[in-house]
């Protein structure tokens, strides 16, 4: 189930493991999305630059390696805030 119409994904500090699904691209509106402080591991994936919408995205305090997706800082618009820290 993708809610499609969603605006923000606040999951923060709720001990989530694994790593950032791709299905959520899936989430057009999507503008805000906050998973900091939890267990998720591997990289950011590149399709969420291409998510034309989000414009903040916080996962600070995971266990996430490699770099930033080139795509978040190639956007017309620009991502507002990315924090990738820890």
């Amino acid at each position: 189930l993708i809610m499609t119409s969603l605006t923000s994904l606040e999951i923060g500090q709720n001990f989530f493991h694994g790593t950032i699904p791709t299905e959520i691209a899936k989430i057009k509106r999507l503008q805000r999305f906050t998973a900091s402080a939890n267990n998720i591991s591997g990289t950011v994936p590149e399709h969420m630059g291409h998510m034309k919408k989000l414009k903040h995205v916080n996962v600070t305090s995971n266990r996430l390696t490699g770099t930033v997706p080139a795509a978040m800082c190639r956007t017309k618009e620009g991502k507002s805030y990315i924090d990738f820290f820890g």
